[in-house]
C-alpha cells in the first residue's frame, strides 16, 4: 500500500484537472500526511496552497502540460495579475534555480514574507541558503539555513541542514568560491 501513495498525486491532479478542486484535497492530504519523502510533501503542500487559497488561476501549472519557458511565463503573467501570490512567487523562484538565474530567484523567494505550510517555508529557506551558497555569500547562507530549521522536525532533514551550515562555516575559512 505504501508504494502507491505517489499515486494519490497524480489522482488529485486529474480531479483537480476535471474542476473537482473538492475531489482533490483528500488524495492531496492523505499523501502529504503520509511524508513518503520531501519532494512528495513539497508536490502536495504547493498543490494544497495553490488549489485551496482561494484562486484557481495556477490549475494550468499543475495540470496542464508546458515547457519550462511557458511555465516561466505562465507563473510572470499571474503574477501580475496579482502581485501578493505567496505560492506563485515561491512556484517562480524554484523555476528559476535551473536555468542558473540565482539573484532572480532569491528575489522570487524573498517576495514571499511567510509560507503558510512549514514544509514549504523550510524549502523556501533552505533554497536562498543553497542559492546564496551558489553564489559565494556564506554569512547570508548561513542566515537562511538557521532559519529553515524553525519550520522542520524530520531529524533527516535538520542533520542535512546543519551540514549546509558546515559547508559554509569550512567555505567561508578556506575557500573564496564554491566549487560544486
Amino acid at each position: 500500500a505504501q508504494a502507491l501513495l505517489p499515486i494519490r498525486l497524480v489522482l488529485g491532479d486529474a480531479y483537480w484537472a476535471l474542476g473537482k478542486r473538492d475531489r482533490a484535497l483528500e488524495p492531496y492530504q492523505r499523501l502529504l500526511s503520509a511524508h513518503v519523502n520531501l519532494s512528495l510533501d513539497e508536490a502536495c503542500a504547493v498543490r494544497l496552497q495553490a488549489a485551496f487559497g482561494g484562486s484557481d488561476r495556477l490549475q494550468p501549472y499543475f495540470t496542464g502540460e508546458m515547457s519550462d519557458t511557458d511555465r516561466v511565463q505562465f507563473l510572470r503573467t499571474t503574477l501580475k495579475q496579482g502581485k501578493n501570490d505567496t505560492i506563485a512567487w515561491y512556484l517562480l523562484g524554484r523555476e528559476l534555480i535551473p536555468k542558473e538565474k540565482y539573484q532572480d530567484a532569491i528575489g522570487a523567494f524573498s517576495e514571499v514574507k511567510r509560507m503558510d505550510l512549514g514544509v514549504l517555508e523550510f524549502l523556501r529557506q533552505r533554497r536562498i541558503g543553497f542559492l546564496y551558497f551558489k553564489l559565494g555569500e556564506f554569512q547570508k547562507a548561513k542566515i537562511h539555513f538557521w532559519r529553515s530549521l524553525n519550520d522542520i522536525s524530520n531529524e533527516a532533514y535538520i542533520i542535512e541542514t546543519e551540514e549546509w551550515l558546515k559547508r559554509c562555516d569550512w567555505m567561508e575559512e578556506h575557500a573564496t568560491k564554491p566549487n560544486l
